[in-house]
């Protein structure tokens, strides 16, 4: 998948790009450096109050931002929402593997799913990963995860 794999290498230089600095200031850099005329359109809203009509988006991206949710259940079903019948939500951020899944058990760090956790708040909205890929560096906590809807089957199992 030719755009997840543009996705990952953004994800592994977003950090040089964007050092720091509040929301509206990113929300200003990236403003500035749009073309004229174009199409683009950056807002700034929480993810589990977006303001954008159903059915909206074929492509929906958070960057690291998914364990700073207040609610990450709501995020998820408003992202549903605004997806198209097709549409994909690109997923990058830290999902507990490994011997971080323990430590995050030992402190308590929900706001770090593990991917069996984040399966099932995707499944609640009828959600699906798709596809995924790891994002090189980092021992594979950051996955960049394509999702889409689906029809939850009786087996459990993803659907096609």
């Amino acid at each position: 998948m030719a755009l997840l794999g543009a996705v990952t290498q953004d994800v592994e230089g977003l950090r040089s790009r964007l050092r720091s600095g509040t929301l509206p200031d990113v929300v200003k850099q990236a403003q500035a450096v749009l073309p004229a005329g174009s199409r683009i359109n950056f807002q700034q809203a929480t993810a589990e109050h977006l303001p954008f009509p159903d059915a909206q988006f074929d492509v929906v991206f958070s960057t690291m931002t998914f364990h700073h949710w207040a609610d990450q259940r709501r995020g998820i079903a408003e992202v549903a929402r605004v997806l198209t019948s097709n549409g994909r939500w690109l997923l990058a951020d830290f999902v507990a593997a490994g011997m971080m899944r323990y430590l995050r058990r030992l402190l308590r760090m929900r706001q770090f799913p593990e991917r069996s956790g984040l399966d099932e708040m995707l499944r609640t909205a009828s959600l699906w990963v798709v596809a995924e890929r790891p994002v090189r560096g980092l021992r594979g906590q950051v996955p960049v995860l394509a999702i889409g809807r689906g029809i939850l089957h009786t087996s459990g199992s993803r659907p096609r």
